[in-house]
C-alpha cells in the first residue's frame, strides 16, 4: 500500500529523479517553515532529534526523522512556528490526507500526506524543463554526498526562511564548487539562503521553488506575504560576492559634487585660519587685544566676538569681501563655533530643543525596529507573539506620534514668527500691494532656500551614491529601495511627493513625505490662519476648527470606506496595504490636525493672557499637567488593548483612533509646552532645557534625512538575520542613533550650515542696517 509507507517509501523508490526530489524536499522544507501551520510532534523529543540532524539534511536524516515519528506514540501536542529550526517537512506532511492508516513503526501516521502522485505529476510535466542537466547531475551527487565538499555545502545552507545559512562558509569553498543564493518572497516575509552547486542558475532555483510551491499548495498562503508567482533569487560566488551597481554618470556627478564641497571647506578653513592668524599676530604686537591661552583658533573667536580687528589686512578683506565671505561660509572654524555656541534670545523656548532632539531619537528608534523587519528576524514568531503584544513595546510603535510633534512645533514656530512680523510697523504701514507681495515672496523663498540644499544633497546621495556604501548577499534589497527615484525624483524637488505618485510604495525618498506636507502647510495653511487671526480672532479660530474637522472627517471616512487598520498593527496586510500608508499615513489633509494645534499655541503665546493665568494659578497648572499626562499616555498605550482584545479592534474603533490619535497626542504635548513657556514645566522642562540639547537640536533636520540610509545600509549588509532580544535591540538602536547623529554632524558642517551662511550673505550683503531689519526672514 502506497499510503501506508507515504513519503519515505516513495523517496526510496525514486531512481532517475532521485536528485530532483531531494532538491524539492529541501526547498519544501524551507518553504513550509515560512507558514504558520501546526506541526504535530511528541513533546520536545522530536525537536531534539531534528536539531541533531540539522547540519546535514540529506534523505537519510529525513528518513530517520520519519522513522522516529512513526515509531513514537500518538501525537498529543502541536507546535506552531514560522521559523522553526526543525525540518519544515513535518508542516508539509501535516496537511489533511485521505489516507487513514494507524500510527506504527511501519506505517506513517494519518496526518502525513502521500505526495507520490504530486511528485510524479510535477516530474513528468516539468522536471526536465525546470532544472538544467548539469544542475540535476550535481544535485544528485550532492544528495549522495559525492559532490565536492558536500557536507560543507549542506551545512552552509539555510534550513528555513529567516535562516540565511552561512554566507562566508559557502563562499570560502572554491568558486567552481558552490555558490550562495539568497531567496526572498516579499518585504514582510524575510529571506532565506541556500548554498548550492555553482552549475545551478538563478532560474533553476527559482523554477524549482515554484515547483515546490505548486506541490504543497502554498501559493495561496504566500500571496498575502508578497508572493506573485516567483521568488527573488540572487546568487554569489567567490569571485562575485555582492551586487553593486556600476559607477554610471549619476554616481560620478555626485562624487564630483562631494569633492567640490570638500575643496570649498578646506579652502574656507585655511583662509579663515591664515588671515585671522596674521591679524592675531599683528594685534598681539600692538597690544590691542589679549591672547587666548588656547591658541590661535580661540583667538579667532575672540576677535570675531569683540569686533576689534583694526589692521591693514582689513583693506584686502573689504576689496574682496564677497568672494572671501563665500569661501569662509564653508569654514569649519566658523561653523563649528556656531554649532557649539548659543544665541537664543527667548530662554523660555529652550525647552523646544530637548523636545526636538527626543522626538528625533523616537523616530530613529522606531525605524530601526521597522526597517530591520524587512530583512527578517530569525525569531520572527517570537517577535509577533511575545514582543509586539506587550505594553512596553507600545512606546516604540507610538513613535509615529513623533512626526506629529514635529508638525506641531513647525506650526507653532511659523505661526509665532508670522504674528511677530505682521505686528511690525514696516508691514502694517505698507500700503502698496507690491510691498506686501515682496514680503510673502521672501517668506516662501527663505523656506525653500533653508530646506532645499541639504534635502537635495541627501536625496541625490541616497539615490545615486548610497548603493555603493554596503555589500553582502542581501544588499540588493537596498538598491531596490533606491530604484523608485528613477522615475519620481522630480516630485521631491517640487515638494509634491505626497500628492504624486499616487502610492507611497513608489515614492522616492519615502520618509521625506514629512517635508512635502510641511511645505504645503507652510504655503497654504499658516499664512491663511495668521492673516485671518489678525483680521479677526474669531475668523482665525473658525479656520482652525475647520482644519481639525477636516483632519477628523478624512481619517474617519477613509478608514471606514477601505476597512483599514491602525499604524501599530504589524500584521502583514497592514504593512503592505498601499491604501493605509498612502491615504491615511502621509496625505496632508489627514495629518494637518497636529499643525493646527501648533498654530493655536502660537495664538495663545501671542495673546499672553492664558500664559499669565498658567503662571499665577497653581490649580490651572495642575489641570494642564493632568490632561497632558493623560492624553500622551492614553494614545501611547491604548494600542496594547488591541492585542488583548479578542479579534482586535473593530473597524469603527480603528476609525476613531485614526481620526483622533495624532491630534489628541499633540494636544497633550502642547499643554505641557504651554506650562513650560510660562516657566513651570517642572523637572521634564528642566531636563529639556539643558545646553547639550541646544547643540544636538541643530542636527535634528539632517539626522531625520540621513538616518534611514544608515539603518538600511547596516541592515542589508548583514549576512545573518537579526535576532530580536532586549540587549540586541538596545545595542542596535544606540548604534543607529550614534552613527546617524555623527553623519548628521558632518553633513551639518559641510553642507547645511554653509548654505545657511550663504543665504544670509546674499540676502543681507551690503544693505543698510535699517533695510536689513525691515523684512526679517523667518528662522
Amino acid at each position: 500500500m502506497e499510503a501506508k509507507y507515504g513519503v519515505r517509501k516513495y523517496l526510496q523508490e525514486m531512481k532517475t529523479n532521485h536528485f530532483f526530489v531531494t532538491f524539492i524536499v529541501v526547498l519544501v522544507t524551507c518553504l513550509s517553515s515560512l507558514i504558520d501551520i501546526g506541526v504535530v510532534v511528541e513533546g520536545h523529543r522530536i525537536q531534539q532529534v531534528s536539531n541533531h540532524y540539522r547540519a546535514t539534511p540529506n534523505l537519510y536524516h529525513i528518513n530517520q526523522l520519519l522513522d522516529y515519528q512513526s515509531s513514537s506514540s500518538s501525537p498529543s501536542s502541536s507546535l506552531t512556528s514560522l521559523s522553526s529550526p526543525s525540518f519544515g517537512i513535518f508542516a508539509l506532511l501535516n496537511k489533511n490526507s485521505s489516507s487513514s492508516s494507524s500510527s506504527s513503526h511501519t506505517s506513517p501516521p494519518a496526518q502525513y500526506v502521500n505526495i507520490k502522485p504530486l511528485l510524479e505529476q510535477q516530474l513528468e510535466s516539468s522536471s526536465s524543463d525546470v532544472i538544467s542537466g548539469q544542475c540535476q547531475s550535481d544535485l544528485y551527487d550532492l544528495s549522495k554526498l559525492k559532490y565536492p565538499d558536500s557536507f560543507q555545502i549542506i551545512e552552509a545552507s539555510g534550513k528555513s526562511f529567516f535562516d540565511l545559512g552561512n554566507y562566508d562558509n559557502c563562499l570560502s569553498l572554491p568558486s567552481n564548487v558552490s555558490q550562495y543564493c539568497s531567496v526572498s518572497v516579499g518585504m514582510v516575509t524575510g529571506m532565506g539562503g541556500l548554498c548550492v552547486p555553482v552549475s545551478c542558475s538563478e532560474q533553476d532555483i527559482n523554477l524549482a521553488l515554484q515547483t515546490a510551491v505548486n506541490l504543497t499548495g502554498m501559493a495561496s498562503k504566500l500571496g498575502p506575504m508578497g508572493y506573485q508567482g516567483q521568488f527573488t533569487i540572487h546568487c554569489y560566488s567567490g569571485d562575485h560576492t555582492t551586487i553593486r551597481p556600476p559607477l554610471t554618470t549619476g554616481p560620478i556627478i555626485m562624487i564630483i559634487v562631494c569633492s567640490i564641497i570638500i575643496a570649498l571647506v578646506i579652502a574656507g578653513t585655511l583662509i579663515e585660519y591664515i588671515v585671522f592668524k596674521i591679524k592675531d599676530e599683528k594685534k598681539d604686537n600692538n597690544n590691542n587685544v589679549f591672547t587666548s591661552p588656547n591658541g590661535a583658533i580661540d583667538g579667532i573667536f575672540q576677535f570675531d566676538e569683540k569686533k576689534q580687528i583694526q589692521d591693514s589686512s582689513n583693506e584686502w578683506i573689504k576689496e574682496s569681501s564677497l568672494g572671501l565671505q563665500i569661501l569662509m561660509s564653508f569654514s569649519l572654524i566658523q561653523n563649528y563655533h556656531n554649532f557649539t555656541t548659543s544665541s537664543s534670545e527667548k530662554k523660555h523656548f529652550n525647552v523646544l530643543d530637548g523636545v526636538r532632539f527626543m522626538s528625533t531619537c523616537w523616530v530613529v528608534m522606531g525605524h530601526t525596529i521597522a526597517f530591520n523587519s524587512q530583512l527578517g528576524y530569525d525569531n520572527f514568531a517570537y517577535v509577533m507573539n511575545s514582543v509586539l503584544p506587550t505594553a512596553a513595546f507600545q512606546i516604540i510603535t507610538a513613535g509615529e506620534f513623533s512626526v506629529d510633534v514635529f508638525f506641531m512645533l513647525s506650526g507653532f514656530l511659523v505661526g509665532h514668527a508670522l504674528l511677530q512680523q505682521l505686528d511690525k510697523p514696516e508691514y502694517a504701514e505698507e500700503e502698496s500691494c507690491c510691498g506686501k507681495l515682496l514680503f510673502w515672496m521672501k517668506y516662501l523663498l527663505h523656506r525653500f532656500i533653508r530646506l532645499s540644499p541639504l534635502y537635495y544633497f541627501v536625496l541625490f546621495v541616497f539615490w545615486q551614491l548610497s548603493p555603493q556604501f554596503g555589500s553582502g548577499p542581501f544588499f540588493f534589497g537596498y538598491d531596490a529601495i533606491t530604484k523608485s527615484c528613477d522615475a519620481n525624483w522630480w516630485t521631491n524637488l517640487l515638494y509634491i511627493n505626497t500628492l504624486y505618485p499616487p502610492t507611497m510604495l513608489t515614492e522616492c525618498f519615502g520618509w521625506s513625505w514629512y517635508l512635502g506636507d510641511d511645505m504645503l502647510y507652510y504655503i497654504f495653511v499658516a499664512p491663511v490662519a495668521i492673516i485671518l487671526y489678525k483680521r479677526s480672532q474669531k475668523l482665525g479660530i473658525l479656520y482652525i476648527i475647520f482644519l481639525l474637522a477636516l483632519n477628523f472627517i478624512t481619517n474617519f471616512w477613509i478608514t471606514l470606506k477601505y476597512d483599514l487598520g491602525t499604524f501599530f498593527e504589524f500584521g502583514i496586510q497592514s504593512i503592505i496595504d498601499a491604501t493605509f500608508i498612502t491615504d491615511i499615513y502621509q496625505k496632508p489633509w489627514t495629518r494637518v490636525g497636529a499643525y493646527a494645534v501648533g498654530l493655536v499655541m502660537a495664538m495663545i503665546v501671542e495673546h499672553q493672557g492664558m500664559l499669565r493665568v498658567i503662571k499665577t494659578h497653581l490649580s490651572v497648572r495642575l489641570v494642564y499637567y493632568t490632561i497632558a499626562a493623560a492624553l500622551t499616555s492614553f494614545f501611547t498605550f491604548i494600542s496594547y488593548n488591541s492585542y488583548t482584545h479578542p479579534g482586535g479592534w473593530s473597524t469603527m474603533s480603528n476609525a476613531f483612533f485614526n481620526a483622533c490619535g495624532h491630534t489628541g497626542f499633540v494636544i497633550g504635548a502642547a499643554l505641557f509646552l504651554l506650562t513650560a513657556f510660562a516657566g513651570h514645566g517642572g523637572l521634564v522642562a528642566w531636563i529639556f532645557e539643558r545646553p547639550i540639547f541646544k547643540n544636538l537640536s541643530k542636527l535634528t533636520y539632517s539626522t531625520y534625512l540621513i538616518h534611514p540610509i544608515v539603518i538600511w545600509c547596516m541592515a542589508y549588509s548583514r549576512v545573518t538575520p537579526f535576532h530580536y532580544s532586549n540587549s540586541n535591540v538596545a545595542a542596535y538602536i544606540i548604534s543607529s542613533l550614534v552613527f546617524s547623529f555623527f553623519c548628521a554632524f558632518i553633513v551639518h558642517l559641510f553642507v547645511e550650515k554653509p548654505c545657511v551662511n550663504l543665504e544670509k550673505l546674499f540676502f543681507l550683503h551690503r544693505r543698510p542696517q535699517q533695510q536689513q531689519q525691515k523684512y526679517t526672514l523667518l528662522n
